[in-house]
């Protein structure tokens, strides 16, 4: 399954990578929506590739 990530937010004054704290993501199959901390977008990535 693939999702698409469809926005972040950053923190306050943060303007790269390393400062995203959310993410909005969409999966293009299903049309489903969700909006996630980046901690549980890297855990769901993880365990995709166990």
């Amino acid at each position: 399954m693939a999702i698409q990530i469809t926005a972040v937010r950053l923190s306050p004054g943060g303007t790269t990578h390393q400062h995203i704290v959310r993410v909005r993501r969409r999966n293009p199959v299903t049309g489903s929506t969700g909006d996630n901390a980046r901690a549980e977008i890297v855990r769901w990535i993880e365990d995709r590739e166990r």
